[in-house]
């Protein structure tokens, strides 16, 4: 898949674009498919193409998995892009021992001992961006 489609998918999943604008798209780059949420709405293969011989691949869980607790939280295989932790922002940051920061679409909570968790700094935009507002 050429770096347009690639594009065209990651802003289709991360909310930036609905489906007619991506499937617009990926016609305009020549891509040999569009997409149908509504064939299968849960995601991942269909029974039919699962009866046909489709073996998934396995999914490898991010090291950001763990700690991804929001109310009401969005399965992670499911998460948009804006509230995927940085790694550099959770993990070695005295500087901010005690401190809340935020960042981006994420507030980072750090305890005194350094140890830090993260959550949307706004759960009305996060429901909103999830389609659930």
């Amino acid at each position: 898949m050429n770096k347009t489609i690639n594009d065209i998918m990651e802003q289709y999943k991360a909310g930036k674009i609905t489906v007619e604008e991506a499937n617009a798209k990926l016609k305009e780059a020549g891509a040999n498919f569009s997409l149908d949420p509504n064939k299968n709405p849960g995601g991942g293969w269909t029974k039919e193409e699962m009866e046909e011989g489709f073996i998934p691949a396995p999914v490898e869980t991010p090291w950001w998995a763990s700690m991804h607790t929001f109310t009401g939280a969005v399965a992670w295989q499911e998460e948009i892009d804006k509230y995927i932790p940085e790694k550099d922002m959770v993990y070695n940051r005295p500087k901010y021992h005690g401190v809340d920061v935020v960042k981006g679409a994420l507030r980072y909570i750090y305890a005194e001992d350094g140890s830090c968790k993260y959550q949307p700094k706004s759960m009305a935009d996060y429901d909103k961006d999830h389609g659930r507002a």
